[in-house]
């Protein structure tokens, strides 16, 4: 399917909400390099704990999206969104303890991050149609 095909099957605002929903995959992690930096100094430290959140986003991944088959998206997305929302804050916490608090912290907030599109499990044509 073309992108003009696909312009003219979905609404105008879809790719807007689309990218919006994608845009924490890249600004959690880069946030979270940011604020470790300016906590420790350290940007090896720093680096470390954002690819830690990044590979935490990966791995749980397949998790989420089995939970969401099982549970409902709804649900799923909603636990997810409340969990990283407190995750990022203890993150944030966390940034005036110990590294490996804020190791920690990181990590829990990239295996809490909300999933949006294809990366929630459904490999497609049998869950479009779907409603829960």
């Amino acid at each position: 399917m073309s992108y003009r095909a696909l312009a003219r099957t979905v609404s105008p605002g879809f790719f807007a909400l689309g990218f919006l929903g994608r845009l924490p995959y890249a600004m959690a992690p880069l946030a979270t390099l940011v604020l470790l930096v300016d906590a420790t100094g350290s940007y090896t430290f720093a680096g470390l704990a954002s690819a830690a959140q990044s590979i935490a986003i990966a791995v749980a991944g397949p998790a989420v999206g089995a939970l969401a088959d099982r549970f409902g998206h709804r649900l799923v997305g909603v636990v997810t969104a409340v969990g990283n929302a407190f995750a990022l804050v203890g993150l944030v916490v966390a940034a005036g303890m110990d590294r490996p608090a804020m190791l920690l912290a990181a990590t829990l907030a990239g295996l809490l991050q909300p999933r949006s599109g294809r990366s929630y499990g459904c490999s497609g044509g049998g869950c479009w149609g779907a409603t829960r």
